[in-house]
């Protein structure tokens, strides 16, 4: 499990986490308040390690709709749960 809620992360952090190829049993990811726009954002919803991701939290980022459609279009985690 991953949590790292409010920590100024921003889009640059976020980028660096999206591509993140080691975690491959990366089961929870919360990134909550952490200033996370749509091209950080975007970048998270590309990542194809994360196979085993459940549960993923962005509550509180603006992730916009470049964001909510990179992660709504990702076909690797199809263990993700809604929280």
């Amino acid at each position: 499990m991953i949590h790292l809620g409010s920590n100024r992360i921003g889009n640059e952090g976020a980028v660096s986490i999206g591509s993140n190829t080691i975690s491959t049993n990366l089961a929870r990811l919360f990134l909550d308040q952490n200033g996370i726009g749509g091209k950080g954002a975007a970048s998270i919803g590309t990542n194809t390690t994360w196979s085993k991701l459940e549960e993923f939290s962005l509550h509180l980022n603006r992730i916009g709709d470049e964001g909510g459609v990179s992660i709504g279009s990702n076909t690797t985690w199809t263990n993700l749960k809604a929280i």
